[in-house]
């Protein structure tokens, strides 16, 4: 019954070998992972066919063997249905007497090949054609006033105030009022871009696909990433090109080969430096420029600050490698130049080999890929993963479904396997216990965050949980270690700035302006670690801002600016971005509606459960039911009901151990949101709700004059237009499922926005009061 391929070749297996594979979604002794199928190493024998699928591997005389660095596709497959898509490794061969007697292979399941395809690939890797865009103030000025895929927010290396009385110069710090300030440099921005574009490019340059199930959910659809990767004040990072060998010259074979399409350079046989000679175009002897090599992709030297012709020689070549150097121009500046490539031997008398290049530009674009943060995208994801306790799993083609750990458990199914467990024994445990769990971001670099830090002894949005026996902070902790997991990211600490010439006290005082001053305690500029946030579109027309253009001219901002955030809004913040609860830098509110609250909670509390208890059956389970056993599944056992944290089977036997614990489920299976209230500013927007068994189902709107619903995949998006109303305005969406007749309702406010009047006067006709402009 039991089949095993690598690639399509079906292996020949031992009649009485023992192959176990465990299967972990959610272990409860590490709750920051996310694990997969696999397999202990088991062997097969060494038969004609396996010896011939394996490429005879014992023999390292053999040319197009069986390369064992890598991992191979394969599948297994119960009479004749598949069971499980993974990768196969080969480990060792076993020989007997100079014979081939056995391979020793292992499987693990697709989620590791997500990581085998991104390797140690940048983010910096991927392309974002549609956006990059011209760097000059006018786009700079659009893109900071209107909220888009890229946007600019006030993420400023220097101290902004805002003061529009007075123009004394406070040293570090700009004012940035219109009327005396000296305003917001645009040369001092960085863009920032949705996430979702993130993802996006991901998707399409390793050919992964990510389910919406999360990333279509309003909270993250909202999320942005500060594109920065220095600690230079100017905002517009180092553009390039790599030098483009057209025009090939006379370079031979035995110096190297120069690849006139992927604009490579490979070593020769001989010993070699090469010089890059860069001569600028008319116009642009002063630019500022970089030479730079390249080996593999990786730098290999440098020459900087660089005006007018210069040349940058480089040495060590390896000689008959296959090492593909490249040679790049860098700038911050548009630029235009020629190069000359010389290639120097290093013994013998032969003459230099010389190649020229034609003219090449550098535009002055703001090109997304070279200003991105340094940070690998497999840490980029899984601290994504991290932050919203995504579960995330591989299906037969790598599809990959990404999901909040309560959405996969509402999904599961229910599985009464009374009939096929052993009852004889059972093992019942406390399993491992936790005593504290400690959420963090990236050491903090920014002045406010570490000022945070040191008073508060925890950086901004971190948290540490108390597990005790009565779950509150005064009760018994419980025995077991702490664990610490830490997010790739960095926390900022915002600031809303005051009005300096106001003597009205807080929170008169406090304008509509909220920036990050990107500065260490010594008011120098950093370089932090990535940094997420939601970005909040914000009228600000009371306060004007001065802003610098490209002429040096003060022009001035009175309308909107988008302003970071750490919540999705601050009218009711649904969804906020730190783990502990903290009080909002806009009008010092705390939310309860935090990353643990909201994504985590659920999940912890039912495994520190005083009740809960670790379950180790022992079943033969029919076929039917393992080949549709999912880690989401509910197992109903003698009128108990209880969650899959892992199990082993026997592939040859179907014999399986199950380690379970007790569900503290109230509804299996049920029809639910994850919120039943939607609350909006009077802006156009649109929210929304995940509904994970939303199955076939019908959304309904009470009102659609001003609102609307739609269904996409498991998510209902509520459109809402904009409330010129001058009040609140209240509506509700139901939500029916066709099959149960089940209903959700969601109940949904609308707050009213600024009335404006046409004159000064406001007339009451009775009991009304009207207005000129309705």
């Amino acid at each position: 019954m039991l089949k095993i391929y690598i690639e399509n070749d079906l292996l020949d297996l031992f009649q009485d070998e023992s192959i176990e594979l465990n299967s972990s979604i959610a272990n409860v002794n590490d709750i920051t992972k996310n694990t997969t199928d696999y397999a202990k190493s088991f062997t097969v024998p060494a038969s004609n066919n396996n010896n011939k699928i394996f490429k005879h591997y014992y023999d390292a005389n053999i040319d197009n063997a069986f390369d064992a660095r890598v991992k191979v596709n394969g599948r297994i497959e119960f009479d004749g249905m598949p069971f499980r898509f993974g990768k196969w490794s080969l480990e060792k061969v076993i020989l007997k007497q100079d014979k081939p007697y056995s391979y020793s292979i292992n499987f693990v399941g697709n989620l590791v090949s997500l990581k085998d395809k991104l390797k140690n690939d940048e983010l910096s890797i991927l392309d974002f054609p549609l956006l990059d865009h011209n760097y000059n103030s006018d786009t700079v000025k659009s893109l900071l006033q209107n909220n888009g895929d890229v946007i600019y927010n006030l993420f400023v290396k220097k101290q902004l105030y805002y003061n529009p009385t007075s123009s004394t110069v406070i040293p570090t710090s700009i004012n940035i009022a219109h009327a005396t300030g000296e305003g917001v440099d645009w040369t001092y921005l960085n863009p920032s871009i949705r996430l979702i574009k993130i993802i996006e490019a991901i998707e399409t340059k390793y050919e992964i696909n990510f389910s919406r199930d999360f990333f279509d959910r309003i909270e993250f659809q909202n999320l942005f990433l500060w594109v920065n990767n220095t600690s230079v004040i100017s905002g517009k990072g180092i553009n390039e090109v790599k030098i483009d060998f057209t025009n090939f010259g006379t370079i031979t074979s035995e110096a190297g080969t120069l690849d006139l399409v992927e604009d490579t350079f490979v070593m020769g046989g001989r010993s070699i430096k090469i010089a890059i000679k860069v001569t600028p175009s008319a116009g642009y002897e002063t630019v500022v420029y970089e030479i730079e090599r390249r080996k593999d992709g990786d730098s290999a030297g440098k020459g900087t600050n660089y005006t007018g012709e210069k040349t940058a020689r480089f040495g060590n070549f390896e000689k008959n490698s296959s090492i593909k150097h490249t040679f790049h121009v860098l700038s911050n500046k548009e630029f235009k130049f020629t190069t000359t490539l010389t290639i120097e031997f290093i013994y013998g008398g032969d003459p230099n080999q010389v190649a020229s290049f034609p003219e090449q530009t550098i535009g002055a674009n703001f090109i997304i890929k070279n200003n991105l943060p340094k940070i690998k995208i497999i840490d980029f994801l899984k601290g994504l993963f991290s932050m919203f306790k995504l579960v995330v799993i591989s299906d037969d083609n790598e599809n990959l479904y990404i999901d909040t750990i309560d959405n996969y458990y509402a999904t599961g199914k229910l599985w009464n396997i009374t009939r096929y467990v052993k009852t004889d024994t059972l093992e019942v445990s406390r399993g491992n216990l936790l005593n504290e769990i400690k959420f963090t971001h990236k050491e903090p670099v920014t002045i406010l965050n570490n000022q945070f830090k040191k008073s508060n002894g925890i950086g901004y949005g971190d948290a540490e949980i108390l597990m005790t026996d009565d779950g509150t902070k005064s009760g018994k902790p419980l025995e077991g270690e702490a664990l610490t997991f830490e997010l790739p990211f960095e926390q900022f600490v915002y600031e809303r700035l005051k009005d300096e010439s106001s003597t009205e006290p807080y929170p008169n005082n406090m304008t509509n302006i909220m920036c990050g001053a990107i500065i260490d305690d010594k008011f120098e500029p950093v370089n932090p670690s990535p940094h997420i946030f939601y970005n909040v579109n914000t009228f600000h027309s009371g306060f004007p801002i001065g802003y610098i253009n490209d002429l040096g001219v003060k022009e001035i901002l009175n309308t909107t600016i988008n302003t970071p955030s750490h919540s999705i809004d601050w009218a009711t913040p649904q969804y906020n971005l730190t783990f502990g609860i903290e009080y909002n830098e806009w009008d010092n509110i705390k939310s309860e509606n935090t990353l643990y609250q909201n994504y985590y909670k659920n999940y912890i509390t039912s495994i520190f459960n005083p009740k809960r208890r670790l379950f180790k059956y022992n079943a033969i389970l029919p076929l039917r039911i393992l080949l549709q056993l999912k880690l989401n599944d509910i197992l109903e056992i003698k009128n108990n009901y209880y969650r899959i944290d892992n199990f082993n089977i026997n592939l040859l036997t179907r014999a399986v151990t199950l380690n379970l614990i007790n569900a503290f489920d109230a509804v299996i299976n049920g029809f639910t949101s994850n919120v039943n209230e939607l609350i909006a500013d009077y802006l156009e927007q649109t929210q929304s709700v995940s509904i994970p068994n939303i199955g076939n189902s019908t959304v309904a709107v009470d009102d659609d004059t001003w609102l609307s619903a739609t269904i996409e995949g498991t998510n209902v998006f509520v459109t809402f237009l904009q409330n010129n109303t001058g009040l609140p305005r209240f509506n509700n969406v139901t939500v029916t499922n066709l099959e149960s007749l089940q209903t959700i309702e969601i109940f949904i406010t609308q707050n009213a926005g600024v009335v404006e009047f046409d004159n000064d006067e406001i007339t009451f006709d009775n009991l009304l009061i009207t207005f000129d402009n309705g």
